[in-house]
C-alpha cells in the first residue's frame, strides 16, 4: 500500500517552489531590453506559476487536514476533494485566459488539458470514496501539476510562437 507521507509532500512542495523560483530567474533575465510581454507570454508565465502555486499548496493540505484528528482514509478523501477545487480554479482561469482572440494556447496544452479532465474526475471519485486509492490519486494530481508546469516553463523558454504545433485559438 502507498503511505504519503510528510517527507514526500515536503518533497514535492520543494520542487513546486523550484518551479516558481525558476519563473522569477526568466521574468528578470528575459526582458532586460525593456520591452514588454505579449499576451501569449504572460499567459505562459501564469500557466507557469498557477499549477506550481497549487501544487504547493497541495503538498500541506493534508498535512492541514490531518490536524482534524480523522482516519487517514478521510484525511486523503477531503484532501483530493480541497485539490479538485484548487486545480478546478486554475484550469478555469487557464480556459478563460487562453480563449480571449489574442493569447495562444499550444496544442501540447490542449493535450495536457485533457488528461488533466480525467485526473480531476479521479480525484472526485476518491474524494467520493468511489476508488479506494485515495493517496495514488492524490500523488498522481501532483504530479499532473508539475508536469503541466514544466512543460510550461518550456513554452516560457521556448517561446509558443515558435514551438511546433501551435495553433492560435
Amino acid at each position: 500500500m502507498l503511505v504519503l507521507g510528510e517527507e514526500s509532500l515536503m518533497a514535492i512542495a520543494q520542487i513546486a517552489i523550484a518551479l516558481i523560483g525558476f519563473s522569477g530567474v526568466v521574468v528578470t533575465l528575459g526582458r532586460t531590453d525593456g520591452s514588454r510581454w505579449t499576451e501569449s507570454e504572460m499567459l505562459q508565465l501564469r500557466t507557469l506559476i498557477e499549477p506550481s502555486m497549487v501544487v504547493l499548496a497541495g503538498a500541506f493540505i493534508p498535512l492541514g487536514v490531518t490536524l482534524a484528528d480523522i482516519r487517514s482514509e478521510l484525511v486523503w478523501q477531503i484532501s483530493n476533494a480541497l485539490l479538485f477545487i484548487l486545480n478546478g480554479i486554475a484550469h478555469t482561469m487557464f480556459l478563460i485566459r487562453g480563449t480571449k482572440s489574442n493569447n495562444v494556447i499550444v496544442r501540447s496544452q490542449k493535450i495536457i488539458g485533457t488528461i488533466g479532465v480525467f485526473i480531476y474526475l479521479s480525484m472526485i471519485a476518491s474524494a467520493l470514496n468511489l476508488i479506494a486509492s485515495h493517496q495514488l490519486t492524490y500523488l498522481v494530481a501532483l504530479s499532473y501539476g508539475l508536469c503541466v508546469s514544466l512543460h510550461n516553463f518550456y513554452l516560457l523558454l521556448f517561446r509558443p510562437d515558435s514551438v511546433a504545433g501551435s495553433d492560435k485559438s
